[in-house]
């Protein structure tokens, strides 16, 4: 699970970019994207939490259901009696898997289709599967989050998914 997030995190700003969400989306509240905070904590290679803490530091960072990849149903299956209010939200339906909120639906596009999506989210398993690239990808943008923002880490995803 940490790998996943992880990887997504890494990922996020390319899959926004494939993805071209819809400004309306967008504005809504819906596909609030990490802060970089959250993602800083996450990507540091010392952080190995519980399940436990895992839940409590993103429920802390992640007051809310609008992420982009909201966990809160899946940490609602994983841990039924975890105290958080969030996670007893009668919204909340706990079930083992992520909420991936991010991809449009296209269905009026005839080149639209879920596999397109599917596709798109391969890549956020394929970079959790390999831990030698995973851990390289989490220092370099740990790097890019404390340089100033003038630096493109959309640009070093791009040349990396090109590879």
């Amino acid at each position: 699970m940490l790998a996943h997030l992880r990887a997504y995190l890494i990922l996020a700003e390319w899959l926004r970019d494939q993805i071209e969400v819809d400004l309306t989306r967008d504005m809504l509240p819906h596909t609030r994207p990490f802060s970089e905070t959250y993602a800083s904590l996450v990507l540091d290679p010392d952080y190995q939490p519980t399940l436990a803490q895992l839940i409590d530091d993103y429920l802390e960072a992640n007051p809310t259901r609008n992420r982009e990849l909201d966990l809160l149903p899946l940490f609602a299956w994983l841990a039924p009696d975890h105290p958080s209010p969030l996670l007893q939200e009668g919204l909340v339906k706990p079930r083992p898997t992520y909420h991936y909120r991010l991809p449009n639906a296209s269905l009026s596009d005839p080149d639209w289709g879920a596999s397109l999506e599917w596709n798109r989210w391969v890549e956020v398993e394929r970079l959790a599967a390999d831990p030698a690239r995973l851990a390289e990808r989490c220092e370099a943008y740990r790097e890019h989050l404390a340089q100033p923002t003038l630096s493109r880490w959309l640009d070093s995803l791009q040349r990396w998914m090109r590879s």
